[in-house]
């Protein structure tokens, strides 16, 4: 079988293939508001602003302490490793917990001190730092995650489909139509669909990813290089 640098011309060629179709979001989350919120985009990393704003608008398995984390975590990390995986709601993050303001759970992510600050929490207007939800190091483009444990078992589910079990997607990406640095997650179990919950980004625009003409025009490049090197030898 014919190779280049080592690599089968067919598996080129199929990999190239898979990479055209990649990024089709699988996810199948209804839209809550299309009025509002522009369709389901397949976006799994993106950009954040200095400082960006999270507000818990659903959370289904909220105030059973231990059942759900949300968070991010950046591109690029061991995200198998906890530590890397930084909270931004937590299952106390509901009207239950009493330091709350009624009726409201909100995050600041804050990349200039490096933390996460629960806003709505009650000591937050008097010293932000006796508010931190989490603290992390890093920095770039962020993926989100959301972790769920309960008496079925445990697992945690990513925005980027390949860090999931069996490559599913479990992510909805919905933009804000009025804004394009706002975005609305919603997440579910991607084997029985069993929706999860909706987080509304504000700060965050998608990460560029390579079109598919771009992939196709690279693939070119390489099958010339194949054949550049056949020639020379």
């Amino acid at each position: 079988m014919k190779t280049f640098l080592g690599i089968s011309t067919r598996l080129i060629i199929s990999f190239l293939f898979v990479l055209a179709l990649y990024g089709i979001s699988g996810a199948l989350i209804l839209n809550p508001d299309p009025s509002t919120y522009g369709a389901d985009d397949g976006t799994e990393i993106f950009m954040p602003a200095q400082q960006f704003l999270g507000i818990e608008i659903i959370d289904v398995l909220g105030g059973l302490p231990g059942l759900s984390t949300f968070g991010f975590f950046f591109e690029g990390s061991d995200v198998n490793d906890i530590s890397n995986r930084y909270t931004i709601f937590d299952t106390y993050d509901q009207d239950t917990n009493p330091a709350d303001a009624p009726g409201l759970q909100v995050a600041i992510i804050d990349f200039a001190s490096r933390n996460v600050f629960d806003a709505d929490d009650q000591n937050f207007l008097i010293n932000p730092l006796l508010s931190v939800q989490d603290t992390f190091n890093g920095s770039g483009n962020i993926g989100f995650f959301l972790d769920v444990n309960i008496s079925d078992g445990a697992f945690t589910l990513f925005s980027v489909p390949e860090l999931n079990n069996g490559g599913k997607d479990s992510m909805a990406t919905f933009p804000v139509l009025s804004s394009p640095q706002d975005y609305l997650l919603g997440f579910e179990e991607p084997v029985t669909g069993t929706f999860l919950g909706f987080n509304l980004m504000n700060g965050i625009t998608p990460s560029p990813v390579p079109e598919p003409g771009t992939i196709i025009l690279m693939g070119t490049g390489l099958l010339g290089l194949f054949s550049l090197r056949r020639r020379k030898n």
